[in-house]
């Protein structure tokens, strides 16, 4: 049973990536006419999850604005943190994540044009994503950082420390963060551990936001430990 799991799993995700692949192609020839990715993601992540038969619950604990920017802060144990964050986000955002992501075979290229790396190892690199991240904040894109850093944790659900990018950025922008949840991806598959897949619904909440205008680069111990306990309660 569980190898057919994994095949069906495999199978849908590459026949949903395999479909939207030339439109998402044809909207990375232009700048602007890169916004119409998100739309086409969507549609990816929601033929994925109908196919799986999964139900996907989310909650907002407030109002999101429309006009608002927001910086995404969810937990993260799993590579299917991915299509169900860009199943549940509303609005047009890109993840800053590892640039190994870039790398992987036909979904590297796109991943690329789209969302922000980064190198860890590199400090000119990380310097980089800084300020690529915060000039896409300020032209109006929300973000999606995992403030572990990566899959670090080892004891699920319990997380690992939060890094202090995320919150340095919020401050510097004056953007909120908005603390999120994900708290049954790594019952349905840990990592990328094939082995323990099982299909379970999931849900997704978006908690409260976290102001951040009137706070200088003095508090960003106190809201990344602020973000760290309002997800880990939910866990």
């Amino acid at each position: 049973m569980i190898y057919l799991r994994f095949f069906w799993i495999t199978f849908i995700f590459l026949i949903g990536f395999v479909f939207v692949r030339p439109f998402i192609w044809i909207v990375a020839q232009k700048k602007s006419w890169n916004h119409y990715y998100f739309f086409i993601s969507k549609i990816w992540a929601k033929f994925f999850y109908f196919c799986l038969g999964i139900h996907i619950k989310i909650k907002w604990k407030f109002e999101p604005d429309k006009n608002k920017v927001y910086i995404f802060c969810p937990n993260h144990f799993s590579y299917l943190d991915i299509p169900l964050l860009t199943y549940a986000i509303p609005k047009y955002f890109s993840f800053v994540g590892l640039s190994e992501l870039g790398k992987i075979f036909l979904f590297g290229y796109l991943y690329r044009k789209f969302h922000i790396l980064v190198d860890r190892s590199s400090l000119k690199d990380k310097y980089r994503t800084y300020k690529d991240s915060i000039s896409a904040l300020q032209n109006g894109k929300s973000l999606v950082i995992f403030p572990e850093g990566g899959i670090w944790a080892t004891d699920f659900p319990k997380m690992a420390a939060f890094k202090e990018g995320a919150f340095r950025m919020a401050i510097e922008s004056k953007v909120e963060i908005v603390p999120v949840s994900l708290p049954d991806n790594w019952k349905m598959m840990p990592l990328f551990e094939w082995r323990k897949l099982r299909f379970c619904h999931q849900n997704i909440i978006f908690h409260q936001p976290i102001i951040t205008e009137n706070l200088t680069n003095n508090d960003i111990k106190n809201i990344a430990q602020l973000c760290f306990e309002t997800i880990q309660k939910q866990l």
